[in-house]
């Protein structure tokens, strides 16, 4: 028996504009494409903080 990874479900708010668009594209899986936005957001954020945490002069105020 192979077992799932446990998972969040979170709702995400669009406008009904981008809703009708999204519908429009039944072959996208949705889903897959907000966690890789996500994944890919966290990433660049995590990327920045490690860069600053390993050179604070770059953003130290004068």
């Amino acid at each position: 028996m192979k077992l799932c990874p446990i998972v969040a479900t979170i709702t995400v708010k669009v406008p009904e504009e981008l809703y009708e668009k999204m519908r429009k594209h039944k072959e996208i899986n949705w889903s897959e494409a907000i966690r890789n936005a996500i994944m890919e957001g966290l990433e660049k954020v995590e990327g920045i903080n490690d860069l600053l945490q390993s050179k604070p002069e770059l953003y130290q105020l004068h």
